[in-house]
């Protein structure tokens, strides 16, 4: 990560996929841990296809079960166990007053995810696999 060890900012489309997951602990008898994995699975697999650098603490379990706790205070409008922050905040309130915007946003991100599967080519003479996609679609 370029940062050292500072975590980067979370995005409108990491914050998409940290409420939906919050939502399946409250929707869903999934054990709240599975969540949470599944959760960091998701967004480790969303930087890497975005081109980052990471490393083994980049939304890890351990900050994602954190971060879970501030959109909780963010769906429910007040601090729970940790504070909102704005971001959060935004992504609760477009979920509640634009439906159609949090889903098609949530979509993006479950794209940004899986991308990496059906658009990587490998180069010619190495063994990395390089990401295949229009730049103009980077929002980083």
């Amino acid at each position: 990560m370029a940062n050292g060890n500072r975590q980067p900012k979370w995005d409108i489309y990491e914050a998409a996929i940290l409420l939906d997951g919050y939502l399946n602990t409250l929707q869903t008898n999934t054990p709240k841990l599975q969540i949470i994995k599944d959760i960091s699975a998701a967004l480790r697999k969303m930087a890497i296809n975005r081109g980052m650098k990471i490393d083994e603490i980049f939304r890890n379990g351990n900050g994602i079960s954190y971060q879970i706790k501030s959109m909780e205070s963010a769906y429910k409008g007040q601090t729970v166990y940790i504070p909102s922050t704005k971001l959060f905040d935004e992504i609760v309130s477009i979920y509640r007053n634009y439906g159609l915007q949090y889903h098609q946003l949530l979509q993006e991100a479950k794209r940004m995810v899986n991308e990496n599967s059906l658009n990587q080519t490998t180069i010619p003479g190495n063994s990395k696999k390089a990401p295949v996609r229009d730049k103009s679609l980077c929002f980083d």
